[in-house]
Parts: structure tokens; C-alpha cells; sequence
């Protein structure tokens, strides 16, 4: 499945841009990613995104949601990506992380003090040359707070803010860059 196809197979009204899929897609690649992390999956539009990415770096999806989240069940199964994906229905701060992650992608509570509290788990996690992506920088001023509040020297951060219908922003945060 090539990454034209999310466009063919994503949700009528999707909360993430093609753009922004493009870009989460891109970091798989650019990263040539082994292990990705997803906070927030939804009906899977961006898990889709970074499963397709993955299929050519040969790594992996861990992904979580308090949701079951079967849509995105159904449409990884339909795309053949299942074997890269391993779904955890449970709070993202629940697990012990003890793995180095090269993409981390937080779509998830959107509130100040849990998408910071999510930075300070993973984060440590993420290598050197790794992208952290958070979604809804525009449209929910907490999460560009959390940016702002965690981030300081020795990161890169692009904001993505993307203009027309359900362009909710994105950055790009690039650890070991400054």
C-alpha cells in the first residue's frame, strides 16, 4: 500500500490533515524508524500513516488509546499492517518504557499537565536524532503550553500550522538538535 492510498482509505472527516500525514509519514522515513510510539489512535488515520512508513524501515507500532479503538482495528487488519502494530487499550502512563523510540506521536488528552506528564515519560526514551510530533498545536492551546513548558535547549521544534478545514497544527520536535 503505497502512502497515496491513506487519502483513498482515511475517515470521511478525519481530525488530522493529509499534510499532517504526510509529515508523521516522513518522519518514519527520515528516522529510518525501528520503534514508533502513538499516543491517541482514534479510528487509526495516523496509525495508518505510521504503519505504512514502517513497512519500509522494517520496525514496529506500539500504540495506545483508553478506546478499543475498532475502527482502526479494522482498517489495519484491511491494509495488511497488523504484524507491525501492537494495540495497548490502556492509559499511555500505565506501562513501564524501558526501549529507545526513534518517532513518538502524542494525539492524545490534549490537556496541559497529562501531555506533560507524557513528555517527561517518554521523552528520556526518544534517541538522539529521534522526532517527538505532537498534534493540535493551533487548535488546542494546552498542548503548545506542554511545548513550551518541557522544551528548552538542544531540540529543534518545526511548528506545521497548516491552514484550511481541520488543520489543527503539528510540530516536530528533533532531539539533539538545536
Amino acid at each position: 500500500m503505497a502512502m497515496s492510498e491513506v487519502w483513498d482509505i482515511s475517515e470521511p472527516e478525519p481530525a488530522i490533515t493529509h499534510a499532517e500525514l504526510l509529515l508523521l509519514h516522513n518522519a518514519v522515513l527520515d528516522t529510518t524508524a525501528q520503534t514508533v510510539v502513538e499516543l491517541g489512535v482514534e479510528t487509526g488515520n495516523s496509525t495508518l500513516a505510521l504503519l505504512m512508513g514502517l513497512r519500509y524501515t522494517g520496525g514496529y507500532l506500539v500504540s495506545y488509546d483508553i478506546d478499543p479503538c475498532d475502527r482502526a482495528f479494522e482498517r489495519v487488519d484491511g491494509a495488511r499492517l497488523g504484524t507491525r502494530w501492537l494495540f495497548r487499550q490502556r492509559h499511555s502512563l500505565s506501562d513501564r518504557w524501558d526501549r529507545p523510540i526513534d518517532v513518538l506521536w502524542i494525539d492524545s488528552s490534549h490537556e496541559f499537565h497529562e501531555t506533560r506528564q507524557e513528555l517527561r515519560f517518554y521523552e528520556p526514551h526518544v534517541r538522539t536524532g529521534g522526532i517527538i510530533a505532537m498534534h493540535d498545536i493551533e487548535s488546542v492551546p494546552d498542548v503548545e503550553r506542554a511545548i513550551g513548558a518541557y522544551f528548552d535547549g538542544g531540540y529543534r521544534i518545526e511548528r506545521h500550522r497548516l491552514r484550511g478545514l481541520r488543520a489543527n497544527g503539528l510540530a516536530l520536535i528533533y532531539k539533539g538538535e538545536a
